[in-house]
């Protein structure tokens, strides 16, 4: 589990996943349809670090909203984040976009 939420340990973990998640999703969307292909084995490691990373980033966003705040006042906002943080877990649900919504909500 994660500490205070102002921990720096906490918030350079959260930057250093955020900087890696959006160079993987950058590289994604600048890869042209009619370059040659990337070895397999490379792209099934830069698609599972990236989906661990962003599971990783709600997760930890999930622990946060909980402990902060009342359940009920954050309740529909808590069930949004635990749905995305599914979709995530389910890889072939959405693509691109949906990553670089997770992104930007993260």
């Amino acid at each position: 589990m994660v500490g205070r939420v102002d921990a720096w340990h906490v918030i350079l973990q959260q930057l250093a996943y955020l900087a890696v998640v959006s160079a993987a999703l950058l590289q994604m969307l600048a890869e042209a349809p009619d370059a040659p292909a990337r070895s397999p084995r490379y792209v099934a490691l830069r698609s599972a670090v990236l989906h661990f990373m962003l599971g990783t980033l709600l997760n930890i966003y999930v622990i946060f909203y909980f402990k902060s705040s009342s359940v009920l006042a954050s309740f529909a906002f808590l069930t949004v984040i635990v749905a995305l943080l599914l979709a995530n877990e389910w890889k072939r649900l959405g693509g691109l976009w949906l990553k670089f919504a997770l992104l930007a909500l993260c």
